[in-house]
Protein backbone atom coordinates (compact mmCIF):
# COMPACT_ATOMS: atom_id res chain seq x y z
CA UNK A 1 0.00 0.00 0.00
CA UNK A 2 1.31 3.52 -0.54
CA UNK A 3 0.50 6.79 1.43
CA UNK A 4 -0.61 9.74 0.27
CA UNK A 5 0.91 13.27 1.44
CA UNK A 6 -2.32 15.29 2.80
CA UNK A 7 -0.55 18.26 1.80
CA UNK A 8 -0.74 17.27 -2.16
CA UNK A 9 -3.61 15.64 -2.39
CA UNK A 10 -6.45 19.04 -1.64
CA UNK A 11 -6.49 20.77 -4.79
CA UNK A 12 -6.45 24.45 -3.68
CA UNK A 13 -8.74 25.28 -6.64
CA UNK A 14 -11.14 23.43 -4.95
CA UNK A 15 -10.98 25.29 -1.48
CA UNK A 16 -14.18 27.57 -0.81
CA UNK A 17 -13.73 31.45 -1.12
CA UNK A 18 -14.03 32.98 2.09
CA UNK A 19 -16.54 35.79 0.32
CA UNK A 20 -17.43 37.55 3.83
CA UNK A 21 -13.97 37.49 4.84
CA UNK A 22 -12.81 39.24 1.91
CA UNK A 23 -15.64 41.62 1.16
CA UNK A 24 -16.31 42.07 5.14
CA UNK A 25 -19.46 44.43 5.85
CA UNK A 26 -17.58 47.39 4.42
CA UNK A 27 -18.51 49.15 1.42
CA UNK A 28 -16.02 48.92 -2.15
CA UNK A 29 -15.68 51.94 -3.86
CA UNK A 30 -14.75 51.28 -7.39
CA UNK A 31 -10.92 52.60 -8.70
CA UNK A 32 -10.82 51.22 -12.17
CA UNK A 33 -12.53 49.28 -14.85
CA UNK A 34 -9.69 48.00 -16.71
CA UNK A 35 -11.50 47.22 -19.82
CA UNK A 36 -13.43 50.93 -20.03
CA UNK A 37 -11.82 53.00 -22.29
CA UNK A 38 -13.76 55.95 -21.55
CA UNK A 39 -13.01 58.25 -18.76
CA UNK A 40 -14.71 57.11 -15.08
CA UNK A 41 -17.45 59.52 -14.10
CA UNK A 42 -16.39 61.46 -10.42
CA UNK A 43 -19.52 64.01 -10.60
CA UNK A 44 -21.94 61.05 -10.01
CA UNK A 45 -25.58 61.06 -8.15
CA UNK A 46 -24.16 58.40 -5.88
CA UNK A 47 -20.85 56.73 -5.32
CA UNK A 48 -19.33 53.70 -7.21
CA UNK A 49 -19.56 51.71 -5.09
CA UNK A 50 -20.77 47.82 -3.58
CA UNK A 51 -21.30 46.02 -0.68
CA UNK A 52 -22.17 42.32 0.21
CA UNK A 53 -24.95 41.81 1.94
CA UNK A 54 -27.08 38.85 2.99
CA UNK A 55 -30.71 38.65 2.49
CA UNK A 56 -32.88 35.84 2.95
CA UNK A 57 -30.33 33.39 3.18
CA UNK A 58 -28.99 34.67 -0.07
CA UNK A 59 -25.46 36.71 -0.89
CA UNK A 60 -26.50 39.76 -2.50
CA UNK A 61 -24.45 42.49 -3.70
CA UNK A 62 -25.92 45.89 -3.40
CA UNK A 63 -24.50 49.09 -4.84
CA UNK A 64 -24.35 51.86 -7.07
CA UNK A 65 -23.47 52.44 -10.65
CA UNK A 66 -23.07 56.35 -10.87
CA UNK A 67 -26.48 56.54 -11.33
CA UNK A 68 -28.85 53.78 -10.39
CA UNK A 69 -28.69 51.72 -7.76
CA UNK A 70 -28.35 47.73 -8.26
CA UNK A 71 -28.37 44.01 -6.84
CA UNK A 72 -26.92 41.13 -7.30
CA UNK A 73 -27.28 37.56 -6.49
CA UNK A 74 -23.93 35.68 -6.17
CA UNK A 75 -23.35 32.50 -5.82
CA UNK A 76 -20.29 30.40 -4.52
CA UNK A 77 -19.44 27.12 -5.81
CA UNK A 78 -15.94 26.11 -4.87
CA UNK A 79 -13.27 29.10 -5.70
CA UNK A 80 -15.66 30.64 -8.68
CA UNK A 81 -18.56 33.08 -8.31
CA UNK A 82 -21.60 33.03 -10.24
CA UNK A 83 -23.36 35.87 -11.06
CA UNK A 84 -27.21 36.31 -11.02
CA UNK A 85 -29.07 38.76 -13.01
CA UNK A 86 -28.27 42.35 -12.30
CA UNK A 87 -31.54 44.15 -10.96
CA UNK A 88 -31.30 48.12 -11.56
CA UNK A 89 -33.39 50.88 -11.05
CA UNK A 90 -34.15 53.24 -14.40
CA UNK A 91 -33.09 56.83 -13.67
CA UNK A 92 -31.66 58.58 -16.58
CA UNK A 93 -28.12 60.23 -16.54
CA UNK A 94 -25.37 61.28 -18.95
CA UNK A 95 -23.24 58.49 -17.55
CA UNK A 96 -25.58 55.85 -18.44
CA UNK A 97 -22.92 54.33 -21.38
CA UNK A 98 -20.62 54.08 -18.22
CA UNK A 99 -23.12 52.39 -16.42
CA UNK A 100 -23.92 49.80 -18.91
CA UNK A 101 -20.24 48.86 -19.43
CA UNK A 102 -19.98 48.55 -15.62
CA UNK A 103 -22.29 46.37 -15.01
CA UNK A 104 -22.05 44.32 -17.85
CA UNK A 105 -17.93 43.70 -16.50
CA UNK A 106 -19.83 42.99 -12.96
CA UNK A 107 -22.49 40.60 -14.26
CA UNK A 108 -19.58 38.23 -15.69
CA UNK A 109 -16.95 37.80 -13.15
CA UNK A 110 -16.07 34.63 -11.69
CA UNK A 111 -14.02 35.23 -9.43
CA UNK A 112 -12.40 37.85 -6.52
CA UNK A 113 -9.36 38.46 -4.74
CA UNK A 114 -7.69 41.06 -2.30
CA UNK A 115 -4.11 42.23 -3.45
CA UNK A 116 -2.53 45.50 -1.82
CA UNK A 117 -5.54 46.39 0.06
CA UNK A 118 -7.84 46.80 -2.90
CA UNK A 119 -10.60 44.09 -3.89
CA UNK A 120 -10.42 42.96 -7.42
CA UNK A 121 -12.64 40.61 -9.24
CA UNK A 122 -11.53 38.89 -11.98
CA UNK A 123 -12.88 37.23 -15.28
CA UNK A 124 -10.67 33.66 -15.29
CA UNK A 125 -7.54 35.05 -14.96
CA UNK A 126 -8.11 38.77 -16.09
CA UNK A 127 -8.31 41.44 -13.57
CA UNK A 128 -11.40 43.50 -14.49
CA UNK A 129 -12.78 45.49 -11.48
CA UNK A 130 -10.69 47.30 -8.99
CA UNK A 131 -11.88 48.55 -5.42
CA UNK A 132 -10.49 50.27 -2.19
CA UNK A 133 -12.17 50.28 0.82
CA UNK A 134 -15.27 53.25 1.23
CA UNK A 135 -14.49 55.13 3.83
Amino acid sequence: SSTVDASKATDPSSAMIDVHGILGTKRWQLLDLPGYAGPIPTETREPLSLQLQTIEGVEQLLGHAGCNGFSMALGIDGRTLRPGPIRASKMACEHLGFESAYLGVLGKVDGLRMQDGELQFLQGEELVLRYAAAD
